[in-house]
């Protein structure tokens, strides 16, 4: 009975070991499952030669800390976030105005190990939020502004089809209706040329 007991506890503490809170269901140690994470990242990552060192400490240190494990598991924690972390805290530890400084091995691997270690998920989610109401700002900009372009070629459309009578008439060279041609007057011309009537206009 008291073995029943110890193995119906010793699945409770596997569930809680597989399903960290916060994070996804899986099925089997968490960290062979934030391994398995971290290698799948890798295979991703834009910048291997710098990725792969980082990411195999942070396997090996998975090993080792099953609190490392389950930080890593966190469905917002990336290797992309974790390499803009490391990044963020090289700038602030190089002097001022340098454009580039050197930081030791175990220094990034430590700043790594921080960032998985971080509580930031309520700051993840502000910065979700902020992004998509900027997308969404971004996207009403733009139906916006493609509704008006629309509008203005719609007038632009009516204005063309108001004035084209009007060019139709000037091209086929036609009198305009309701104008008739003034009639020359023959008292006031005596002894001058009509350069009209020479061109028969």
């Amino acid at each position: 009975m008291q073995s029943e007991d110890s193995g119906a506890e010793d699945m409770d503490k596997d569930h809680a070991l597989v399903n960290p809170p916060g994070g996804k269901e899986t099925s089997g140690p968490v960290k062979s499952h934030a391994e398995k994470k971290l290698k799948n990242e890798l295979k991703k990552a834009k910048d291997k030669s710098f990725a792969e060192p980082v990411i195999e400490y942070l396997i090996k240190r998975c090993g080792e800390d099953e609190g490392l494990s389950q930080d890593v598991m966190q469905e917002h924690k990336t290797w992309e976030k974790c390499y803009d972390y490391i990044y963020s805290q090289a700038q602030k530890s190089a002097q001022k105005g340098a454009r580039s400084c050197a930081v030791r091995d175990d220094i990034v691997c430590e700043w790594a190990e921080d960032y998985y270690h971080k509580d930031d998920k309520v700051e993840e989610e502000r910065k979700a939020k902020k992004a998509a109401e900027s997308k969404k700002k971004a996207e009403e900009r733009k139906a916006k502004a493609k509704e008006e372009a629309a509008k203005k070629a719609v007038g632009a459309k009516e204005n063309q089809d108001t004035k084209a009578p009007d060019k139709t008439e000037a091209v086929s060279g036609g009198p305009k209706k309701g104008h008739a041609k003034p009639k020359k007057n023959t008292r006031d011309m005596e002894g001058q040329m009509d350069m009209f009537s020479m061109m028969d206009i």
